[in-house]
């Protein structure tokens, strides 16, 4: 498991709030992917995968459920608007 560095709190947590939206965001790509919205390497589209969308979409909702309350405004946005494109 990675450990924290630093002693500053203010760099820990922009730090934290960097890879948390970094996670969402490759979370979200990959969703878009799944689902044939974004192009293989190749520029190729894959047929939509339904069902494994739902459930990466599922995931993504579980994490705005059981983190309420404890992201700041970047995340929260950030999470929301994931959310908001891959529902869509």
């Amino acid at each position: 498991m990675a450990e924290i560095q630093g002693s500053n709190p203010a760099t820990a947590s922009a730090e934290t709030t960097r890879k948390f939206v970094q996670f969402i965001m490759v979370q979200a790509q990959i969703i878009l992917y799944v689902l044939g919205r974004i192009p293989t390497p190749e520029g190729e589209r894959l047929p939509p995968n339904l069902q494994a969308a739902k459930m990466l979409i599922d995931h993504l909702e579980l994490i705005d459920i059981k983190t309420r309350g404890n992201l700041n405004e970047q995340e929260d946005k950030i999470l929301k608007n994931a959310l908001q494109q891959v529902q869509m």
